[in-house]
């Protein structure tokens, strides 16, 4: 009778294990990831910005120029060298994902992109509101205007914005879990 009992928590806690996040109206879970991804349509934004990004993983840099477009349900991601030539596209809606990709360095994974650009665009009541949604086990705070920070058992996160007005000047974004970082400076943004 005991091993009938050890052997069915054994199986609920699998089952468990096992569960998935709930369904959103306002995001997805990425499965590479494992981050929340903020459908295009729930950023609050209608925009077209230019960025000069910064990516480090360690010892590793990638740097490039970015042209953002959020606009007609959709994100738009065009990732440039400094002489113009394009390095990956990344694009998202609701239905569909798609990153492609042409000069990139091999250990550049464009994939985590998709969550992160949700992360640090997307408004605190969207972002509060998927997480509630989906059920997923990461606490968010807000502890100035300045600042994000998520917390879980697979997330550390910590996003800083500079400059005061509608769109931030600078960002730098740390994904503790994952060491990555990204700085952006925007160069130009026009509201749509």
């Amino acid at each position: 009778m005991i091993l009938v009992r050890a052997s069915w928590l054994l199986l609920l806690i699998v089952l468990a294990s096992c569960a998935t996040y709930q369904a959103s109206e306002i995001c997805t879970i990425d499965t590479t990831t494992g981050l929340p991804v903020i459908h295009a349509d729930k950023l609050g934004h209608s925009l077209i910005t230019s960025q000069k990004v910064l990516i480090t993983n360690g010892s590793h840099s990638f740097e490039f120029y970015a042209q953002l477009e959020i606009a007609n349900n959709q994100l738009v991601l065009v990732a440039m060298s400094s002489l113009g030539n394009k390095l990956f596209q990344l694009s998202g809606n609701r239905a569909t994902a798609g990153i492609n990709t042409w000069g990139v360095p091999l250990d550049f994974d464009a994939s985590y992109l998709l969550a992160d650009l949700g992360l640090i665009y997307a408004k605190a009541d969207i972002i509060r509101q998927c997480l509630a949604d989906t059920r997923m086990p990461i606490r968010f705070a807000v502890p100035d205007t300045h600042t994000r920070i998520f917390k879980g058992n697979d997330v550390d996160i910590r996003i800083e914005y500079a400059g005061n007005g509608e769109w931030p000047d600078e960002i730098h974004y740390r994904n503790n879990i994952m060491r990555y970082e990204i700085r952006v400076q925007t160069l130009s943004v026009d509201f749509l």
